[in-house]
């Protein structure tokens, strides 16, 4: 992949397609991103940075934080905890359309960060600018830190990416490379030498139980096992900031649980960045969740909180000989219940808050 990406055009159209150029007449543009990612400038080679590491950042509050829509549901993090990741006000604008819009969250390591929403709401997009794929709107500079880099600098997203694993929602797995050679490619890509790369390969397909298939090409394996090895990918070269694009997608239920307990083993010294839209996934692997709706964070907290904050209660249903019978019953066990549901006058659903009654 190329560092960078240079145009020639003859500047007729007028002083936009060269704005920067003191003479709008022939110019050399830079193209600032591309589907592979942001780019290094052209002059890579001649930056100090390019030789010595990268000065650690941090985040910056934006200027109109008071014009945020704050989350109406906000779970304050224990002072103990000292955050690798560090999101605040993070914008990302597409044309008119602006798909982020002032999100705000911090990770710890050790732990699960669900992003939970429905389809639009803004999570993969907020992970792409995490990750380094698409840069942040300019007003969002020193906005989002991980791990002591700026993901609008592309020299500090260069130095990240060795410490960066992104398992994406579709599988990009090479055809012609075993599952081994897979992880150990990517570990050797962050770092790694050659034979630690191997070693770690074989640590983690032993891990997702993947050892009986690692001299199996990437094609021949099935749709789980493909969202393993994706995994995995993620994992290897000891990443230490984990993104997972919705990681359990298409896969049967008993991969998806079975999945969920080999992400909860592997979080230790780790920050890892789920997205998904399934409430149960979530509440299964989520030490946090973030809820976004809309390019916002609606809510931010553990699972027991947003229960709190959000929950209905606990839901009885039951049957009875008839109407009168289930009300009755449920007035006298559970005075707060409200009625939801009575079928047939025999089946009724209630919702109440009063635990001692359910148990």
């Amino acid at each position: 992949m190329p560092n960078a990406m240079l145009i020639l055009q003859e500047d007729s159209a007028g002083p936009a397609i060269a704005a920067r150029e003191p003479e709008p007449r022939r110019g050399v543009v830079l193209i600032p991103w591309s589907e592979f990612g942001t780019p290094r400038p052209w002059y890579f080679p001649l930056l100090p940075s390019t030789y010595l590491q990268v000065q650690p950042a941090k985040v910056q509050d934006s200027d109109d934080e008071s014009e945020e829509d704050p989350p109406c549901a906000y779970e304050e993090r224990s002072k103990r905890e000292e955050p690798v990741v560090v999101v605040r006000g993070l914008r990302k604008t597409f044309g008119e359309f602006r798909a982020v819009d002032g999100v705000s969250f911090e990770m710890v390591e050790g732990e699960v960060f669900c992003l939970l929403g429905h389809n639009g709401a803004g999570k993969t997009t907020t992970i792409n600018v995490l990750s380094g794929l698409l840069p942040p709107d300019p007003a969002s500079h020193k906005a989002a830190v991980v791990y002591g880099k700026d993901v609008a600098d592309p020299e500090a997203i260069h130095a990240l990416r060795q410490k960066l694993g992104v398992c994406p929602q579709h599988d990009v797995l090479f055809p012609h490379l075993t599952v081994r050679e897979h992880v150990a490619f990517f570990g050797q890509l962050k770092g790694r030498d050659s034979s630690s790369a191997e070693r770690d390969a074989d640590a983690l397909l032993e891990v997702f139980r993947l050892s009986d298939r690692s001299h199996h090409l990437g094609s021949e394996l099935s749709g789980g096992q493909k969202r393993k090895l994706s995994v995995s990918i993620a994992l290897s070269g000891s990443s230490k900031f984990i993104v997972l694009d919705e990681p359990t997608a298409g896969m049967d239920p008993v991969a998806r649980r079975e999945l969920w307990t080999l992400l909860r083993a592997v979080r230790l010294k780790r920050a890892l960045l789920l997205t998904t839209h399934h409430m149960d996934e979530a509440e299964a692997l989520g030490d946090r969740v973030a809820i976004m709706a809309s390019g916002k964070v609606r809510a931010d907290g553990s699972v027991p909180f947003l229960k709190r904050a959000f929950g209905k209660g606990y839901a009885i249903s039951f049957e009875a000989r008839d109407a009168q019978q289930a009300r009755s019953l449920m007035a006298a066990a559970a005075p707060s219940a409200a009625v939801e549901d009575i079928a047939d006058a025999s089946v009724a659903g209630f919702h109440t808050k009063d635990r001692k009654s359910v148990v």
